[in-house]
């Protein structure tokens, strides 16, 4: 029995730590997988202590309630309230039997019980802070005072999130189930000590556990270590050999060896129900602190007398290719204005009489030596209403730091002198986000965008966490190494914080606030794409909005009753199957709701200017990073072409009817004919829809393309040119794996494409540079080498900026026979066919090291013709 009691406690914690987001590894995006592959092999290993009739019944019901929720949904709070439903589930399905009873109950309490710890530590950021603070502290005392070297290991990186799960388990079994004080009081020493053994252990652990790249394994092993004593418990056995040179053994339930059973008068319904309500209610009333309401047109000033090197309003546009192109920030005004915000920037710096219409002020990368008049204006602005928004960077970087820390050192939040690196795995997944209104849409740390940056240090208690990177690494900076902006050397060296870097800050400051991001990369023209509709949005009307409700310092009283009220709800119906996950449930709902309230309190209406919608909806092939799959270079250049790119997540017709351009390419997820309807309505009305698909990838989206005769032929064309030398000189229209497209026109035949048996180039012939300069050599086609082969004659077909016409649909490029750019005419709109799924990957239009003028060029022209006739423009 007791074996099999192990095997359930190291289950069940196992669970619960990988739906929280504490045992990571390899498992962060496969949490879903991993807890079904873990509650199989849970019931496989104790299959006799189930009932089968109760998980066919409404323990089933919960357990696939659960996986259900960790399949479709995402963020912290589903994960909680997913891992609660499952475990208890899997417990309540236990057979009848006293052992089996207890431990029952035991999982029943310690599921919710670690959930609710979690959801208000990150309610409640300054506790966890204060936790931190004691997590360095213990680590540094550590270092100094057993093993002679300097060690900063952070609060998750000792695995105090999976020691916290521990001791709600084990206060669960001994001091709720049953009073055992003493027994508790040891467990926590054991736990103590598996703490102990893995910091002094650490400088001696294989790289793969110590160094940056290991950092999520670390919290696993303290996971091994410490399910050991807690299985032990469960069982019933408890080992103090190390402390007490003995065995205290025997330790079963009831009043056998000495135990007693807890005494316990569960909560009449009516109590529960009050207690229950009291828990919502201030937990609601504390998140909401302070709520902030958007502004129909807020006035955004922006500090810009340090323009230079590290700040600029630059963005791309035709003439500038290549790396570095893009600029910095100017998207940013340009997203902000197309959303009613009014940006100015304030290029003569900081003036007392000047600051009072704004409703916010920017500072990104501020390099000023400050005037002390300029400091007291700005701090009384503050002190009176105002906001601040600080942007900053690493180790730094432009000589940044002092400015900065002397600007922000009345609320106590300091630039530290690093790059805070992100887990090369995994990214700033998995960070803490604590609750708050401009969050309200972030599901993950990893959709901030969050890059590189600068660790932040709060100094004052006014100041509070809003991004907590648990598997970050402050890599300190080298103040010699100018030729790569002051880095480190991107490798954990003894003494660097490992774990817990803050990423971003807040403080009130009188009436004001004030928001601190540590990097400026989810503002930069390269990321606004994709994250401002999903964060910036929200970032920026939260800091220039109007506070309509705002609890103050009581925001901590209520937070605190919600816990009591939970704690005591949960002792006193410890024994219930039902009212734990209950009072979890009511308590995450709650904190959706409010997430929700947030969101559309904050809500702006659509963007006031053309829209490109990239879909994502389908599960596309493509990718933000590098790669085949990349598909920077397509949004750099739809923003050359005057359009603002959103990312399409949710399909959505109303999102639809507003922008102007959609692009879907080679989706794995097939179109429904209700969507297909939504897409033809779209075109209809003026819209563009572009399609880039090859023939293997093609079956998603055939449900498009049937129902206007388009379809692609099964003989590939392949490279064009076949030879893809690196640095070649581009003078023709590029293709990765271009196909045959096939159409038939209304009431026509299928027109036959075969492919040519020879390599029939085609080149891109242009009248002029779009900056009318000359300084980019343009290739024409009497100066092109044509192949030397025995009876091969180049035969050239049209060139694709001069498209033939066939009647509804327009050809703009051959492979001799063979359409492989084909546009159809929908309506007042246009479907736009290319048989080639990495036809706008970034390496056929636009990358670091290569630049395709004549792919630009055709983008271009495509856009340019349909402006004349659609709404695309």
């Amino acid at each position: 029995m007791r074996g099999r009691a192990f095997v359930h406690a190291a289950f069940s914690l196992f669970i619960l730590n990988t739906v929280s987001g504490d045992v990571r590894g390899v498992f962060v995006s496969h949490a879903p997988f991993l807890t079904l592959i873990l509650v199989s092999g849970w019931w496989l290993l104790a299959r006799h202590d189930f009932e089968r009739r109760k998980l066919l019944g409404f323990s089933g019901l919960l357990i696939l309630a659960g996986l259900t929720l960790l399949f479709h949904l995402s963020g912290t709070t589903v994960r909680l309230l997913a891992g609660c439903l499952v475990l208890t589930g899997m417990a309540s399905s236990f057979r009848r039997g006293e052992g089996l009873r207890v431990l029952a109950r035991t999982i029943v309490l310690a599921a919710p019980l670690s959930c609710c710890v979690g959801l208000f530590l990150q309610a409640i950021p300054s506790a966890l802070v204060g936790i931190h603070s004691l997590a360095l502290a213990w680590s540094e005392l550590i270092g100094e005072g057993l093993l002679d070297r300097p060690l900063r290991l952070g609060f998750t990186i000792q695995g105090g999130h999976v020691l916290a799960s521990f001791l709600c388990f084990a206060a669960a079994r001994l001091l709720v189930v049953e009073w055992r004080p003493l027994l508790f009081v040891t467990l926590c020493a054991l736990l103590l000590a598996a703490n102990l053994i893995f910091l002094v252990g650490h400088p001696f652990l294989p790289d793969e556990f110590r160094t940056r790249q290991g950092l999520s394994m670390a919290p696993a092993l303290v996971f091994l270590l410490g399910v050991i004593p807690v299985g032990v418990v469960a069982g019933g056995v408890v080992a103090v050999g190390v402390v007490a040179g003995g065995v205290v053994a025997g330790v079963g339930p009831g009043k056998a060896q000495g135990g007693q059973p807890h005494s316990k008068r569960a909560l009449p319904g009516f109590a529960m129900a009050i207690a229950i309500a009291i828990a919502c209610t201030t937990l609601g009333l504390g998140l909401l602190s302070p709520f902030v309401v958007g502004k129909e047109a807020p006035r955004i000033g922006f500090y810009g007398a340090n323009e230079g090197p590290l700040l600029d309003w630059d963005r791309p546009e035709f003439g500038r290719y290549g790396p570095y192109s893009q600029g910095m920030f100017g998207l940013l005004f340009e997203y902000l204005e197309a959303d009613g915000f009014q940006c100015e920037v304030l290029e003569d710096g900081i003036e007392s009489d000047s600051l009072q219409r704004f409703d916010a002020l920017v500072f990104i990368n501020v390099d000023t030596v400050w005037a002390e008049e300029e400091l007291k204006t700005i701090w009384t602005y503050v002190r009176d209403g105002g906001n601040l928004l600080v942007l900053g960077d690493h180790s730094d970087v432009g000589g940044t730091r002092l400015a900065q820390n002397t600007l922000l050192s009345p609320v106590g939040i300091e630039f530290q002198f690093d790059g805070a690196l992100p887990s090369p795995k995994f990214g700033w997944a998995g960070s803490d986000l604590f609750f708050h209104g401009a969050l309200a849409n972030v599901v993950d740390a990893w959709d901030l965008g969050i890059g590189v940056g600068a660790s932040l240090s709060l100094t004052s208690s006014r100041a509070l966490p809003v991004v907590n990177g648990r598997f970050g690494l402050s890599d300190v900076g080298d103040a010699t190494a100018a030729n790569r902006a002051f880095l480190g050397d991107y490798r954990y060296q003894a003494g660097e914080q490992l774990g817990d870097v803050i990423l971003a800050a807040q403080a009130q400051f009188g009436r004001g606030r004030v928001l601190v991001f540590g990097d400026t990369t989810t503002f930069q023209n390269s990321v606004l794409s994709s994250g401002y509709l999903r964060n910036v949005r929200a970032l920026f009307g939260w800091i220039s909005g109007r506070v309509a409700f705002d609890v103050g310092n009581l925001r901590t009283g209520l937070l605190l009753v919600s816990a009591l009220a939970t704690l005591l709800a949960l002792v006193k119906n410890g024994g219930s199957r039902v009212y734990p996950p209950l009072m979890v449930s009511c308590l995450l709902l709650v904190v959706t709701g409010v997430n929700k309230l947030h969101a559309s309190a904050l809500n702006r209406p659509p963007l006031q200017h053309a829209t490109a919608l990239l879909d994502l909806s389908h599960a596309p092939r493509i990718s933000m990073g590098k790669g085949k799959n990349s598909v920077g270079g397509l949004i750099q250049n739809l923003l050359r072409n005057e359009y603002l790119v959103s990312f399409h997540r949710d399909f959505e017709e109303e999102t639809l009817r507003r922008a102007q351009v959609f692009l879907t390419i080679a989706p794995a997820k097939t179109y429904t004919q209700a969507e297909v309807q939504m897409l033809r309505r779209f075109m209809e009305d003026g819209g563009l829809v572009m399609v880039a698909t090859g023939y293997f990838e093609k079956a998603p989206v055939m449900p498009l393309l049937r129902p206007f005769g388009l379809d692609l032929g099964s003989a590939p064309v392949g490279p064009i040119p076949l030879y893809r030398q690196p640095g070649r000189q581009r003078d023709e229209v590029e293709f990765v794996e271009a196909w045959p497209i096939l159409f038939r026109e209304p009431g026509g035949a299928e027109e036959d494409s075969p492919v040519a048996p020879d390599h029939v180039p085609f080149f891109v012939h242009t009248e002029e540079d779009p900056r009318d300069d000359g300084s980019l050599p343009m290739g024409s086609r009497d100066s092109l080498p044509y192949p030397k082969l025995p009876g091969f004659r180049p035969v050239l077909p049209p060139s694709p900026l001069a498209p033939k016409s066939e009647g509804e649909t327009r050809i703009y490029c051959r492979y001799g026979n063979a359409p492989l750019c084909v546009l159809r005419r929908v309506g007042r709109g246009a479907l736009f066919l290319v048989g080639d799924s990495y036809f706008y990957s970034s390496k056929n239009l636009e990358s670091a090291p290569e630049v395709s003028l004549p792919n630009i060029l055709f983008l271009k022209k495509v856009l340019d013709d349909f402006k004349a006739s659609g709404r695309a423009g």
